[in-house]
């Protein structure tokens, strides 16, 4: 919650100064003198904006001033709302492309698993990889052929 730009702790850390300096019984005083003036201001905007209104629907411009004030998130209700038609077609095409990367996604998933099958090694009936005995080589052929060890001088 933001008034003012003020976040709850520091409207909590101004009320209790303002406790602290101008004590509770002036503080109620204070409150209620904001009150008044802030009943004042919704009472000036609402004659103003019905005055305007008028002289609009007068001149045949068809536009519908709000009657409160403006808040936050009324304003951005009112853009969001202005620039739907623009937002919709790329909201569109960023769900298809959303869309096309799961099917990436779960294609790559697919092919990693089905290459995983492939190279891992076959699990014996107790789940333990089997014991792969080497095979015997053959022998390397020497350099000399000729040779026959020592017998060969």
């Amino acid at each position: 919650m933001n008034i003012f730009g003020i976040g709850e702790l520091e409207l909590v850390l101004i009320l209790m100064i303002a406790l602290v300096v101008a004590g509770p019984k002036r503080l109620i005083q204070w409150a209620y003198f904001v009150g008044r003036w802030t009943t004042r201001l919704r009472v000036m905007w609402s004659d103003m904006m019905n005055v305007v209104q008028k002289e609009l629907d007068e001149s045949g411009v068809d536009i519908e001033l709000p009657k409160e004030i403006p808040t936050r998130q009324s304003l951005n209700r009112t853009i969001q709302n202005t620039f739907k038609p623009l937002t919709d077609p790329m909201r569109e095409t960023l769900d298809e492309v959303r869309k096309v990367g799961d099917e990436v996604k779960q294609a790559a998933q697919q092919t990693r698993s089905e290459i995983s099958g492939i190279t891992s090694p076959p699990k014996t009936s107790n789940g333990a990889p089997p014991v792969v005995t080497p095979k015997p080589t053959a022998p390397t052929p020497t350099e000399d052929r000729d040779s026959f060890g020592s017998w060969s001088s």
